[in-house]
């Protein structure tokens, strides 16, 4: 169950916060001459739904569709005995509880004259074949996909979304610690992924995903194992907290890695250290990537160097070389830095960040 979706705390996310959410998605809108908005969620992709609605469907699903000028609804496969509960997790009164999602919110959707006029779809590949095809057949209207343009308004967090992506990672940072004093040879990944479970729920993460590289796998990170780890292994901790995210990692070696392995690690960290921080307010991502490759590439036990990052963190297998846009004041941006060395040695650091205008702060510590 979904932490912060199963009640709504006031005070925690009020509700003028969803109010600039939709201010700021209708003035998307309005820029693209969209005159209505659908957003899909499932238990599997219910970030966007519940940033706008706080609305989670857990088994069942949802369309949330938000015209510029009338109510918006929610359309929802779940039952109605659940009305009760529905009213006391969402700002949205208007909800439709249905088996046939698709054929209701396109009848809703048909009530408006959208003559000319263009509808907004975020994240249509979310949306089930079934639903998407019943709303491109059933309104006549232009589709148009504004995943981008939303992904970028949420790139830049307001203060709320700070403070709850600061928990995020402060819940990975005591996951990663706990990581650390459990790790040596032998233990799996399966032994490692149930401590950071165990850590992250117990602090409050709504969802947590652990990534493992072990013994400098070709792989990379990827879903633990069984398999026992010898002496190293990469570990990346993804933690969301009312729906932000932060990820946090690193490369960990037992106490029987041969001591020069050790002094590898600790100097590349450093170096890692001094350069990552150079993150400012107006400084592209291709620029400060380039910058930090130029730092690192200095040091000469490194082959090469892969950078991705993942700026406004949504979701958690969103992972990209993303060169297109600056830092802006206000964004959360997330890095994964990995580190190949001449003698085939992998060294991986994953960090967040909040980016304002007095510079970056890593919410991290190493």
């Amino acid at each position: 169950m979904k932490r912060g979706l199963i009640q709504w705390n006031k005070n925690e996310v009020p509700i003028e916060e969803f109010e600039t959410r939709i201010e700021k998605t209708k003035s998307l809108m309005e820029s693209q001459g969209v005159e209505i908005l659908a957003i899909y969620g499932d238990a599997c992709q219910s970030n966007n739904l519940s940033y706008l609605t706080n609305f989670f469907p857990y088994a069942d699903t949802g369309i949330f569709v938000l015209p510029m000028n009338n109510t918006p609804k929610i359309f929802t496969t779940h039952a109605y005995r659940n009305m009760p509960w529905f009213n006391t997790i969402t700002w949205v009164q208007d909800i439709v509880c249905t088996d046939d999602i698709g054929t209701e919110s396109a009848m809703y959707l048909n009530t408006f004259d959208l003559t000319g006029k263009k509808i907004g779809i975020v994240n249509p590949c979310s949306f089930p074949f079934p639903i998407y095809s019943i709303l491109k057949e059933e309104i006549s209207s232009d589709f148009i996909d504004l995943t981008k343009d939303f992904e970028k308004i949420r790139m830049v967090k307001t203060n709320v979304e700070k403070e709850f992506t600061k928990k995020a990672a402060h819940i990975a940072g005591l996951s990663l610690d706990r990581v650390k004093k459990t790790f040596r040879q032998g233990v799996s990944g399966y032994d490692l992924a149930a401590e950071v479970e165990l850590v992250s729920r117990k602090n409050g993460a709504e969802d947590v995903l652990c990534l493992i590289q072990p013994d400098n796998s070709l792989s990379g990170l990827s879903l633990p194992t069984s398999d026992p780890i010898a002496t190293m292994c990469s570990v990346e901790i993804n933690v969301e907290f009312q729906g932000q995210w932060a990820k946090l990692g690193q490369t960990l070696i037992s106490t029987d890695a041969p001591k020069e392995v050790a002094v590898k690690l600790e100097e590349l960290t450093q170096c890692y250290q001094s350069a990552v921080v150079k993150l400012r307010v107006g400084i592209s991502f291709s620029s400060w990537a380039n910058g930090l490759k130029n730092q690192l590439e200095g040091h000469d036990k490194l082959e090469s160097i892969e950078i991705y990052s993942d700026p406004g963190l949504e979701p958690y297998w969103a992972i990209h070389r993303n060169t297109d846009g600056v830092f802006q004041n206000g964004m959360a941006f997330y890095t994964r830095t990995i580190l190949r060395l001449k003698d085939k040695l992998h060294l991986t650091f994953s960090d967040t960040f909040t980016i304002g205008s007095d510079g970056v702060t890593s919410l991290r510590a190493f």
